[in-house]
């Protein structure tokens, strides 16, 4: 726990196959370790799919990421129950509920009917499927059998995310995927530090080469994840350092990191106030300021020119 709290990571999603037991642990543990914590800790359901497109026959790895807000274990048992694997026992397909340590490694289940039970459970908004690319899937097709394109493809469509390396990334922001020729939504790639071990968890700093660190620009909760899905190229990056925290680290000075607001202590109001002990963060990049009319968005506009003219002439306050 002490681990993942001092990591520079502030995401993880805690990961079991057919199972969210480990989620559900960890997060109660976490919790009472750490109350305070402002780290998103997302239950990440990993399944073996039955459907598969590599020469070798290798199964394909699907996630389904909840967002923790409805994660309650009931919930979850829920959709474990209503999603049923592809091994029959007495006359019935055993759900994953059901499975034991004796067939978890034989399990697999369809990538339609994770669709189905989630649609059952879940809003829309409350889950995202990323299924593995790579080593493990989608990339692995053989070139020359149609079944395998067309399976493949239809996994692209389903999954709303892929897991990957950066050199895939271009391949899934493309909209000419498809084998027949329809059009492709650009869809994100994460890298994620794969540890199934505590030994594995040195992996978080994002300095070994093949567990690159993902970065994802939105708010720190599950939609803002979710936010990818819509803007996947502007969202995501995998990589070292995203270019805007380069460019921030260089030229400090350049940027913007927040406008405080307030009158001077000798002004009593009596032409009216607007903005009194105001602080306005601004993102290095976009900054947007909504408000009413009247709301004071064009003096926000007025004084930061102001505040940079001023400010060449070591002039703090006016």
């Amino acid at each position: 726990m002490a681990i993942l709290e001092q990591s520079e990571v502030q995401a993880f999603g805690i990961t079991d196959y057919f199972s969210f037991d480990g989620y559900l642990n960890t997060v109660k543990w976490y919790r009472q370790s750490y109350p305070d914590s402002t780290k998103l800790v997302i239950p990440n359901l990993e399944l073996r799919l039955t459907e598969t497109v590599s020469i070798d026959g290798k199964n394909v790895n699907t996630h389904v990421l909840v967002d923790p807000a409805v994660a309650t274990p009931e919930a979850l048992g829920k959709f474990l129950n209503d999603l049923e694997t592809h091994i029959s026992f007495g006359g019935r397909r055993l759900r994953c509920s059901e499975l034991t340590s004796v067939n978890y490694a034989a399990a697999t289940v369809s990538i339609h009917d994770v669709k189905d039970s989630l649609k059952g459970c879940f809003a829309p908004e409350q889950y995202i499927i990323v299924t593995a690319a790579g080593n493990d899937g989608l990339r692995g097709t053989a070139k020359n059998s149609q079944r395998s394109k067309s399976i493949s493809d239809e996994l692209d469509r389903i999954s709303s995310a892929f897991f990957g390396k950066s050199n895939s990334t271009a391949f899934f922001l493309s909209d000419s995927r498809y084998e027949d020729g329809s059009k492709s939504e650009p869809k994100p790639l994460y890298d994620a530090s794969d540890a199934h071990s505590f030994e594995d968890l040195g992996r978080l700093t994002g300095d070994e080469p093949s567990y690159q660190s993902t970065w994802i620009k939105a708010n720190l909760t599950f939609r803002g994840l979710r936010q990818t899905i819509f803007e996947p190229e502007h969202r995501v990056f995998v990589g070292d350092r995203p270019t805007v925290l380069v460019r921030i680290e260089r030229e400090a000075t350049q940027f913007i990191d927040r406008l405080e607001i307030n009158a001077l202590a000798p002004y009593a109001g009596h032409n009216g106030t607007w903005f009194r002990n105001v602080e306005i963060p601004f993102n290095p990049e976009l900054t947007a300021i909504i408000g009413n009319k009247g709301s004071g968005k064009s003096a926000v506009a007025d004084i930061v020119p102001c505040w940079e003219i001023l400010a060449k002439r070591n002039i703090s306050r006016f």
